[in-house]
């Protein structure tokens, strides 16, 4: 299982790796809550995924390596507020 995972620095619980697949306005309207947080990752831009949380609040996220090695990750914003082109943008920003 821990394979399987992203480490969360800020809390240390660990991210569990899904399926990459083209994130689409469409797409994102239509997830729903499950019992548990769970995590969407786009296939155009490495680390940018939507956390989608059991409450139904839809966050973009990324989760990137520094220079040494340690994982990280960077809250975009809510889903909504931060669009998805914008949510793109920011992650490139970062991931440069």
């Amino acid at each position: 299982m821990l394979a399987n995972c992203l480490p969360k620095p800020s809390s240390g619980k660990r991210v569990p790796l899904m399926a990459q697949i083209k994130l689409t306005k469409p797409k994102i309207d239509a997830l729903t809550p499950k019992q548990s947080r769970y995590y969407l990752w786009d296939s155009d831009v490495q680390g940018l995924c939507i956390r989608v949380a059991p409450n139904g609040r839809k966050t973009f996220d990324v989760f990137y390596r520094t220079h040494d090695g340690t994982q990280r990750f960077y809250h975009i914003g809510p889903y909504g507020a931060v669009t998805l082109v914008q949510a793109r943008e920011e992650a490139r920003s970062i991931l440069a």
